[in-house]
């Protein structure tokens, strides 16, 4: 066959003027990541060589740099450099601005992975011979942005055992896989039918290549692949044809159809074929009969499959068995999460996806929540992800169900933990500071995901904000305020996933004698006590403290006067407001004070009342005598019965009598109650039996 795109035979035509130049500059060449000496003077290019030496240069990460005289790393058409076990060459041309050609491999691997970048540079070509006579290599695994083959370029590796095309490999070159005497799985989706002979592929690319199957499309009319295979005597496999191709390094997988085409040649008149299948257990699974060569299989289980079939003409004379062999693995259910630890609030995506020869998937997704409760998100569609966004906080388990046309399931499972939402629970040492004092900010945080990092910014007074502490992993970071003044302090949190909380505080800086004195509470019962703690900032040291309280009446008293005592406790004798005050002196007579207001409640209202006996014959009396403590004085009592019928009568209504007294009519068991009510109408009820005997 011959390549009619003529751009790239001009491209060759150049390459062989540029190569017999006695002008041809040397090329720079870097060995693991050096600059080195001019290394490759004779080396020879390949196919199409290099359109245009234009004199720009790239830094290590790829991008082009006009000012590099500080870069490590920098890159021209021409230069040659080698980068972890292979050897690459920098090329342009009309179509490929600096891109990388891979000129050799020097690793001993025997599944080599060609990386679709080196240096920011999008490696393009395979070059002539680049892993020619490499003998331990089983596999080959070239990224999509390969374009090229160039010749010889796999001559002689007799360990490689199947290879796959990337899909926009458009030339194959001479003797390019010539002694391959162990492959047998060539796998050219690349190649449909094209009425405008777009694709070159050599007539000797497969010399020695005895033992190939090439495993392409199945089109009308036939692919360009198809037609090379029939017409270098190569057996062909070709699949259904469906909507979605999915190209995987592995040949065939379970649950996948295929459709195999013979085609019979010489003899007389028209064919028939017969073709047998037998599985890895070597038990016949499929024979057919018909006189098209067409026949469809669905493997039911993995292994090795043998394949053979046979042609008979109209004269009854038939072929030799053309045998092939194929194998089969098992579908690898490839379903992601984007996340597996979240905060509560936050989503993650979940992303089905199968390795599999191109067939159409359905795809379920289904989550287990930390309760075991399952819940369907999404039935069986042809949807490639779905959006969660879970409720509770824990491990959810999570299933991607993978679903192809013959409706065999291949099921990915995956967790994800759900953690409580990401809290700042920064704090500081102080709220108010003398002058010159310093103030101890500590940074922590919970939940989110560790690990976390911390910033300390502050506010002066005349609203200037500076960074103290950039983020960083430090919990802690001391300051000293420059002058006196009320400071705005924040401590920022920030988790694994970037997100931020802010805890923000006010600092006092004073410049003189300042009380920071507390008390335990603001309200408290009667009978409770309260503890006044003295303390101060600024001023001359040593302190003195004094305790002073007004009542609710108004009256001023002194619990304790100035002395070095920093604490007193004292207990409020009645209920009312009041206003409590700790004085603070310093050695130079200033003093400081702090007030704060006290509510003092009255006890809980208690109904301690009583019943004279629990037990009487007919015609006795009981008495009934009222009592209560703690709510607000003065009582009021009522006294009620239900008679043994259900009826309920009220003996005597609220008065202040603490004392009744009854003699029941009739035998049977009594219900007694006492109700309590306090001058703020609180009411307690106390409920006896009494029994009533005849």
């Amino acid at each position: 066959m011959k390549r009619k795109q003529s751009h790239k035979i001009l491209s060759v035509l150049l390459c062989a003027l540029m190569a017999a130049s006695a002008s041809v500059a040397l090329p720079t060449v870097i060995e693991n990541g050096s600059l080195q000496a001019n290394a490759y003077d004779d080396y020879a290019y390949d196919d199409y060589d290099d359109y245009d030496y234009e004199e720009e240069y790239w830094d290590e990460e790829g991008e082009e740099d006009e000012d590099d005289e500080d870069d490590e790393l920098r890159f021209r058409a021409g230069d040659v450099f080698s980068s972890g076990d292979f050897t690459c060459y920098v090329y342009t041309n009309p179509y490929c601005d600096y891109c990388l050609r891979i000129v050799s491999y020097n690793g001993s691997s025997a599944n080599v992975e060609v990386p679709d970048q080196i240096f920011g540079m999008n490696v393009k070509a395979i070059g002539s011979e680049a892993f020619s006579g490499c003998t331990r290599i089983k596999s080959v695994n070239l990224p999509d942005s390969i374009q090229e083959i160039g010749s010889d370029a796999f001559k002689g590796c007799t360990a490689l055992e199947s290879f796959v095309v990337p899909d926009d490999v458009t030339y194959i070159g001479d003797y390019a896989f010539f002694g391959c005497t162990n492959l047998r799985m060539m796998v050219c989706y690349s190649y449909p039918y094209d009425e405008y002979d777009s694709y070159y592929i050599s007539d000797n690319a497969f010399n020695g290549c005895n033992n190939l199957v090439i495993y392409g499309e199945y089109t009308d009319p036939r692919s360009y692949i198809e037609e090379y295979a029939d017409s270098h005597n190569i057996p062909f496999v070709a699949h259904v044809k469906v909507e979605q191709k999915t190209v995987a390094p592995n040949i065939m997988f379970l649950g996948d159809q295929i459709k195999y085409r013979f085609k019979g040649k010489g003899g007389t008149g028209i064919y028939s074929y017969k073709c047998s299948i037998t599985d890895p257990d070597g038990t016949s699974v499929f024979e057919g009969e018909n006189e098209t060569g067409d026949f469809d299989f669905t493997p039911k289980k993995a292994g090795a499959y043998s394949i053979s079939a046979v042609a008979t003409d109209s004269n009854g004379i038939s072929s030799s068995a053309i045998s092939s062999s194929l194998e089969i693995r098992n579908v690898k259910n490839n379903s992601t999460i984007s996340e597996t630890s979240i905060n509560k609030g936050e989503s993650v995506t979940i992303n089905g996806s199968v390795t599999a020869i191109p067939q159409k998937y359905q795809y379920a997704y289904v989550v287990q929540d930390p309760n075991g409760k399952w819940t369907v998100l999404q039935n069986y569609s042809s949807a490639s992800s779905v959006k969660f966004t879970p409720s509770l906080i824990g491990i959810y388990k999570i299933q991607v169900k993978a679903k192809n046309s013959t409706g065999t399931v291949f099921i990915k499972e995956l967790a994800l933990k759900v953690n409580a939402a990401f809290t700042n629970d920064s704090t500081i040492s102080k709220t108010t500071i003398a002058k010159g004092q310093s103030v101890v900010l500590k940074g922590a945080a919970s939940y989110g995901v560790a690990p976390y990092q911390y910033a300390y910014v502050v506010q002066a007074p005349n609203g200037k904000w500076t960074v103290l502490k950039g983020y960083s992993t430090a919990a802690s970071y001391t300051w000293t305020p420059a002058s006196a003044g009320k400071y705005t302090v924040q401590i920022k949190a920030k988790d694994g996933h970037d997100e931020v909380k802010v805890n923000s505080f006010t600092l006092n800086v004073v410049s003189g004698l300042t009380s920071t004195s507390t008390v335990s509470a603001s309200s408290v019962k009667k009978g409770q006590s309260v503890t006044f703690n003295a303390s101060a900032v600024g001023g001359t040291a040593p302190y003195q403290y004094a305790y002073v309280v007004q009542a609710p009446s108004g009256k001023w008293t002194v619990l304790k006067g100035y002395s070095t005592d920093a604490s007193h406790k004292w207990a409020p004798a009645s209920v009312g407001k009041y206003t409590l005050q700790i004085k603070v002196k310093d050695a130079k007579g200033t003093v400081s004070v702090s007030s704060f207001t006290l509510n003092v409640a009255g006890s809980e209202l208690t109904n301690a009342s009583v019943v004279s006996a629990s037990s009487v014959k007919k015609g006795q009396s009981v008495t009934f005598t009222g009592n209560a403590t703690g709510g607000t004085a003065p009582y009021q009592y009522a006294y009620v019965v239900k008679a043994p019928n259900g009826k309920w009568t009220v003996l005597k209504s609220y008065s202040t009598a603490a004392s009744h007294k009854w003699a029941p009519a009739s035998v049977g068991t009594y219900t007694l109650q006492i109700k309590v009510k306090d001058s703020k109408d609180t009411v307690k009820v106390k409920e006896f039996t009494l029994a009533v005997k005849a």
